[in-house]
């Protein structure tokens, strides 16, 4: 049986501050500067003079990144990026800026760090082969269980 392993993980320096990089597959990356901000001053984005906790699903889709949609409702990508200033409403242009930084830090970091996407993908189907291996394991066991009631149920009539 094969282990579980978690997505590689990588720190990503941007232009407005520290971000960590997961890395769940060939296609898609999650970058994060969220985890903890309310309690430690270096988390988050520093947009305009204001610090923002983000975070963001990306995708690749047809050689560019940008934010995960399904394919049948593209129109669900804003939902794929999280901008949190703490206190009040973030204003469209402050997330219209954070956005275009996420892409371009993106962008950039897979550009130089073709390899971490390789290793996500490896990861990634590991992962999922021990997912359908546990699957498969409970249906072997699922029939077995029935095989033995239908057994039970013929010899009992």
């Amino acid at each position: 049986m094969r282990e579980y392993q978690k997505a590689p993980r990588y720190e990503l320096i941007t232009r407005y501050g520290r971000m960590v990089v997961a890395v769940n597959g060939a296609t898609a990356v999650y970058l994060d500067a969220s985890q903890n901000f309310g309690a430690d001053e270096s988390i988050g984005l520093i947009v305009r003079g204001i610090r923002y906790a983000v975070s963001a699903h990306l995708q690749l889709k047809d050689g560019q990144w940008g934010l995960f949609a399904p394919d049948h409702a593209p129109h669900l990508a804003f939902q794929s990026l999280f901008v949190d200033r703490g206190r009040g409403d973030v204003s469209r242009s402050a997330r219209l800026v954070v956005q275009e930084a996420v892409l371009e830090a993106c962008t950039q970091w897979v550009a130089d760090h073709p390899d971490a996407l390789t290793e996500g993908e490896r990861i990634r189907r590991n992962n999922e082969a021990e997912r359908l291996e546990k699957e498969i394991e409970k249906l072997e066991n699922n029939l077995v269980e029935s095989r033995k009631r239908l057994t039970a149920l013929e010899e009992g009539a």
